[in-house]
């Protein structure tokens, strides 16, 4: 409803919304898939306290799977 009323025209835009503007990172500061699963992995077994069980149960990933996800990145 808000929208309709902000706006003058045939046009919703976002600001009539009130929904904000996401600022995008630039290309150097992003990560590749592979990183980011790297990373969300070590931080699941950093937060499990290195519980391999949990750590697979919270990944939902058996834990062969997750054992070849420590190996390939480095993490065991």
């Amino acid at each position: 409803m808000r929208a309709v009323v902000l706006a003058t025209g045939k046009v919703i835009r976002r600001d009539h919304l009130g929904l904000s503007k996401v600022p995008l990172e630039s290309p150097a500061h992003l990560l590749t898939l592979e990183e980011m699963e790297r990373e969300h992995v070590a931080r699941v077994l950093a937060a499990t306290r290195g519980h391999k069980a949990q750590a697979a149960e919270i990944l939902h990933v058996s834990r062969p799977r997750l054992n070849r996800l420590l190996k390939k990145y480095g993490l065991e």
